[in-house]
Order: structure tokens, then sequence, then C-alpha cells
């Protein structure tokens, strides 16, 4: 997301461009710069078996120092010819909504529609299976990090383009794992994750505005909110579980209770 961001404020701050192209180049390069660096936790994946979190985990400290060298243009403001259309004079909701609603329903197409996106899924679910059942892993796996991301820089040249117009490197500082709760919550669904995305922004926000600046509530709240939504959803294998024991436990004392019985 930050080099998404970087990256389509460079294009957007440095070049002069019509206003249907100049926001359109502005966000395909926020979509390279997140597609090459993702690559990165895909080879140590695949090559040397590094655990995709831990990695990412890390580059994204990287990542910051490597903004140094891309021409962003830091206090630039956006031209008005780069800027994406604003839906409401008010408001920041601008034409990044409609993207992500369409790109949503392209993954839900692609993934369930297609023998590709069939492929991604099974890899991610099991690579060992997918390569017994003729699927190249390693080339899904590859296809999907890179797709990833390309969605993230894209969000980041959205937010840059649509939110802040100039370039800022701690939009993300507060909630670097919403992505991550967003796709459970959402039982990594399109369908879900969109519903997830509303539920859990709208908290995120509230908390920031609506309780902090009009009630005098404090801005933590949303936190424990979000924490117990995460908390509950964790709870369903747990829930499994124990059904699952007492199931066996049930199972036992019947069959124990049958061998009672006088014949």
């Amino acid at each position: 997301m930050i080099l998404g961001a970087a990256a389509a404020n460079w294009i957007a701050s440095r070049f002069s461009l019509p206003p249907i192209i100049h926001p359109a180049l502005a966000l395909l390069a926020a979509t390279l710069f997140g597609m090459a660096y993702a690559a990165l936790p895909a080879i140590l994946k695949l090559h040397f078996n590094i655990n995709e979190i831990l990695s990412t985990i890390l580059l994204n400290y990287i990542a910051l120092y490597l903004i140094g060298f891309i021409p962003s243009g830091y206090g630039h403001w956006i031209p008005e010819s780069a800027r994406l259309l604003t839906l409401t004079p008010t408001t920041k909701l601008n034409l990044g909504f409609f993207i992500a609603i369409i790109i949503v329903f392209l993954a839900l197409f692609w993934f369930y529609r297609t023998s590709s996106g069939y492929e991604i899924r099974m890899s991610g679910d099991n690579a060992t299976f997918s390569n017994y059942g003729g699927i190249n892993a390693r080339r899904s796996i590859y296809i999907g990090m890179l797709i990833s991301g390309a969605l993230a820089g894209l969000a980041g040249g959205i937010e840059i383009l649509g939110v802040h117009y100039r370039f800022v490197d701690n939009f993300t500082s507060s909630d670097v794992f919403d992505g991550v709760m967003v796709a459970l919550l959402g039982f990594c669904h399109p369908i879900g994750i969109l519903f997830s995305s509303f539920i859990l922004g709208g908290v995120r926000l509230a908390a920031m505005t609506g309780l902090s600046i009009q009630m005098g509530i404090p801005r933590s709240i949303g936190g424990m909110i979000i924490s117990t939504m995460v908390i509950v959803m964790s709870s369903e294998g747990l829930y499994t579980k124990i059904k699952e024991l007492f199931r066996k436990l049930l199972h036992k004392v019947v069959i124990m209770t049958d061998k009672k019985k006088p014949s």
C-alpha cells in the first residue's frame, strides 16, 4: 500500500496529463509497484520456505525506506486533473468505492467460475494436494501473491488520489492488520469480505469521529469492539471442537449403556 501510494503520487504530482488519463496512469503505477513488491515474499516462500506472514511483516519496514528512492513529492498537493472524482462534496467518498465494488465481483467470478481461480483456491488450501491433482501450485501461489500485491498497491493509490490529495506515509499506521481481520470475518469469501469491510470500517470511523469527537467516548472503545468481534469469530473453531468432543463422549456413553443391558 505504501509503495503504491508513493508511485501514484509520483505520477500525479510530477506529470501534467489530461484529467481522465492522469489518475488512470497513477493508479496503474500504484498497481505495478505493489505487484512488484509482492513478488519478494512469494520468492521467499516458494524457494526458501519462509513463512509469508513473517516475511511481509518485515518487508513493511523495508518499504518505508524504499519510498525514499521514489520521487513522490512530499508536501506537493496533487492537482485536480489527477484526483479521483468525489461523489459527495462534504465527504471523502470517491470513485475508489466503485472500483473496490467492481474488484469484489471480478474476484467472485474469477475464483468460483474459472479454472485458474479454482487452481489458486486449491493451492492456497493445500499445495501438496494440488500438485497431486495436476495443479501447478507454485505458479498459482505466484499469481495469487502478485494479484494481492497489485490490489494493495491500488488501494494505496486510491487512498492518496481520493482521500489525502498528497503523499503521506502513515495512513495505515493504525489499521495495519485490518485487512486480515476483514478477510477472517468475511470467511475469505469476496461477498463476505465486502460486508465485513463495511462493518469494520464503520466501527473504526465511528470510534475516531462520532464516539470520540461528538460524544466524548474514548477512541479505544472502537478497538475493543473490533477485538470482541475477532474473538467471537475465532471461537467458532473452538465451538466446533467442543461439539465434536461431546459427540464422541455421547457415542461412548451409548455404547457402554448398550453393553450393560441384559441380553
